[in-house]
Parts: C-alpha cells; structure tokens; sequence
C-alpha cells in the first residue's frame, strides 16, 4: 500500500493550499482530507512535508507522520483479518474526521482544564463561566452550537442575546475573546477545521478612568480607628492600605514571608509575572513598616472576596462617601449611575492608587515601573487616575502667551 501527501493545487483567501493523503487499495485511488492547510512556498514535495521554516512544522510533520503510520497500521491489521474493503476505508476516514459536534463544550472544559494547569485556577473558572453562558444561550435561542456554527452568524445572535441580558460591552468583549481563544486552541489541536472564528470582534469597551483613593482619603482610611468589634474592617483595611503604599497585587501580599524582608527591602518573586520584585520601604512606601510590625512581621490572610467584602465596609465607616459616576456601555446605551466610592473600593484599587498617587507626586515613570513589574507604559497607564484637579494644574504651570497680551 502507497500513502502520499499532496496539496490540492487550490489556493484560498489567505493563499493557503489543503494537504490531502492519497493511497491506493485494490486498484482504487483515495483522496482525504488531512485538515491541514499551508501555502505552496512551505511544502515540499518531494519530502511530503512542511518546510522545516515554516511555523510549528515539527509538531505538524509529527502529525502527519504518525497518521501515515496510522493508515499502514490499520491496512496490514485488515489484511490480517480478512477485512472487507468498505470497513478499511471506513476506518482510515475516520482518522481524519472531526469530533463530532455535541463534543464542543467537553472540549471547551477540556481546554479550560488545559488552562488553569498552566495559567490559574481562576483563569479555568473564567473559561467554565463562559462554558455555561454559551449552553444557556443555545436553550434560550435554539441556535445549536457546533464547531461549525461559531461564524458570523453566531456572533449575530450571540450579541443580540446579550443586548438582551443587559451585558456590559465590557463583558461580552471578554466573553469574544475567550470563545476565540477556545477556538484557536482547538483548531490547533486538530479538534475542527472551522477558520470562520477568525470573524468574530466586538468592539474594545471604551477607556474608563480608573477610581481611586486620593492622598486624604487614603490617610482618611489608613488613621481611621475602628472599633473592637470591628475586627475584620481593621485587618482588610491593613492589607488594602499595605497594598496601597507597595503598589503590589493581592496575590503577591497573601504570599509574604518574613524571609523576603531584610533591612526595610521586600525582596520576592511576584506570582504572576514570574519576575523578581524589589519595594524599599522608605519613604511613601514607610507605613507598611508600621503594618508589618502591628502583626509581628507577618501579614494576615482574607480570601480575596472577604477582603472585598470588608474593605467596602471599612471604607464607609472611615468616611470614603464622596459619589463617583460610573458608566455602564452595553451596545449604544449608555448608563451612568453616582454611587458613593466606597461602593468601589477593592483590592486592585490598593495597586492602582499607589501607582497613581506616585506619578501625582512626580516619580519618573520608569521608576514606578520598577516598582510594579510593569514591561511596558501602555500596560501601566491603565492603572492611572487623572482628576479635573490635576489637569487644572497642571495647565496652570504652563504659560506660554504672559497674561497682559492679547
């Protein structure tokens, strides 16, 4: 038996050509299609494989090599057990078939498992939150859902159902962009040959200003004296303010250990970027000493919703009240609601405020960004808060024309 592999010699929109495997079986010549595809410049055709160049040929001629194998496997096994010719076929085909379609949201659990192995546990709850949304969007509309049907099509009645739900644009951008990234994992791994994914966009939710705590409401919060029953208030406020005069994440404060701390440096690995930290606490950053030393050098510990919970409750009873405006966008409506700040209050705010209570106070941004982790300004940028106040002074040190011309 002879297997070969060929391109079809038909380009699609991307220039891109199908491999298809060919063999021979009682004089009959059979054509499948491998799912793969590649532009002509990256075959060769002589080797039958991909151009060692080309981006992921070793794990796409692995592939290819081991399905031929496959093929040979399953043709010697038949001719040892007086295999009819229809059944050959029938198995060979079947190794170049798709899942079928009601294995879409196991895969997606899959590739949610996949996730959380290598990024967090609380990246694969994403994922599975996205799982169950698309399972209640297929009963409520009847549209099926298959490897297949995510195109446009879907995306048209994706959208509208959740115009429908009142989601957030915030929301549903995020909920786009995991389905995508589903989908690209599983195309890569063979599970489908649906490219139609790649339509799917919704728009980036506009730029919010991010809310935080201005230096009086942080001094304000950090002075505040609860009382003794107020027990848990006293500690979310300890970990939000120590978060605050750090510029540190949540995941890196539950992760302290005295052994990171020598002569007034915190020194640590930060969890999420897997990079090396160094905080002087000198200086804007000096309260955390005093912090540390309320709990004999070790920080206590609240599940992160807890502290949420807490921190909002300890921001109100410390007088955090003055109303902010946020803004809901959800297609072409637009929500703004006034709700007191300390509704607000969580603990990512504590990083954004350091961050953005540092470059108030004229701190290179290079320097904070030392600090933080952060590669890059845009990413860093996000964590800003600008107030009317600021940009008011800011264009008040600046004179370019003297008052008394015209």
């Amino acid at each position: 038996m002879n297997v070969r592999y060929h391109l079809s010699g038909t380009l699609n929109r991307k220039g891109e050509d199908k491999i298809f495997l060919y063999f021979r079986l009682n004089g009959k010549r059979y054509k499948l299609y491998t799912r793969l595809k590649v532009k002509p410049e990256q075959w060769d055709s002589i080797r039958m494989c991909v151009k060692r160049k080309t981006a992921n040929a070793l794990a796409i001629n692995k592939y290819l090599m081991t399905q031929q194998e496959k093929v040979l496997t399953i043709f010697y096994n038949a001719l040892a057990e007086g295999k009819e010719e229809n059944e050959v076929i029938a198995l060979i085909r079947a190794l170049f078939q798709p899942p079928e379609a009601n294995d879409f949201f196991s895969v997606f659990e899959e590739f949610a498992a996949f996730r959380g192995k290598y990024d967090s546990i609380r990246t694969k709850k994403k994922y599975l939150v996205v799982v169950s949304l698309l399972k209640r969007f297929q009963k409520s509309t009847g549209y099926k859902i298959t490897f297949q049907t995510i195109n446009l099509s879907f995306l048209d009645h994706f959208l509208d159902y959740s115009f429908e739900k009142g989601r957030q644009d915030s929301t549903i951008h995020g909920n786009i962009k995991s389905i995508k990234a589903f989908m690209r994992w599983a195309y890569d791994r063979k599970y489908h040959d649906n490219d139609s994914y790649l339509v799917l966009k919704y728009k980036s939710p506009p730029k919010k200003e991010p809310i935080v705590l201005t230096e009086q409401e942080l001094i304000k919060l950090f002075t505040h004296e609860f009382a003794t029953e107020d027990k848990n208030l006293d500690v979310a406020r300890d970990l939000f303010c120590f978060a605050c005069f750090t510029c540190q994440r949540y995941s890196d404060l539950i992760k302290f250990d005295e052994a990171q701390l020598s002569e007034n440096l915190w020194r640590f690995m930060s969890k999420k970027t897997k990079k090396g930290i160094t905080v002087p606490l000198v200086g804007y950053a000096s309260p955390a000493i005093k912090i540390l030393k309320k709990y004999n050098g070790k920080l206590p510990r609240i599940h992160n919703a807890k502290l949420n919970e807490f921190i909002k409750e300890a921001s109100r009873k410390a007088g955090i009240t003055r109303e902010v405006e946020k803004y809901n966008y959800s297609g072409s409506n637009i929500k703004v609601t006034k709700i007191p700040k300390w509704k607000c209050v969580t603990s990512h705010m504590a990083r954004r405020t350091g961050i953005t209570l540092l470059l108030q106070n004229g701190v290179p941004v290079t320097t904070v960004m030392k600090l933080t982790g952060h590669q890059d300004l845009k990413t860093l940028m996000k964590y800003v808060a600008t107030s009317e106040e600021d940009l008011k002074n800011a264009l008040k040190e600046i004179k370019i024309i003297p008052s008394n011309q015209k």
